[in-house]
């Protein structure tokens, strides 16, 4: 990805997005997450691993994990109860919290969820 820049991401599925993880990178990991919340994969299955790296020690993808629920969010027009209770625990993260925060306003504005 280059800097100050948008690139549109490839789309990309939640094995590339785990493969990239395997391998310790995080930009890789980052991009593939993008690519898969935006139509590249199962949005279930983007939800589920996005719940998981929210919680997750390398804390620039936990930052995308958020963005990207609130990308769901935005698309669908929907987003899992499990998916809200974890953004809402991670609202107060000092590393995350301002996306995170991000993510529930996409999710107030796409959906019919409340934070």
């Amino acid at each position: 990805m280059t800097e100050g820049r948008y690139e549109q991401p490839a789309e990309a599925t939640v094995d590339d997005v785990r493969a990239a993880l395997d391998r310790g990178d995080s930009a890789e990991a980052s991009s593939a997450l993008v690519g898969a919340s935006l139509g590249g994969a199962d949005p279930e299955e983007v939800e589920r691993l996005c719940r998981e790296l929210l919680g997750g020690s390398d804390r620039a993808v936990a930052g995308v994990a958020a963005t990207c629920l609130g990308h769901l969010a935005r698309l669908a027009g929907s987003l899992g109860e499990e998916s809200l209770d974890a953004l809402r625990a991670h609202l107060s993260d000092p590393d995350i919290g301002g996306r995170v925060d991000d993510a529930l306003d996409d999710v107030e504005t796409f959906t019919e969820l409340r934070r």
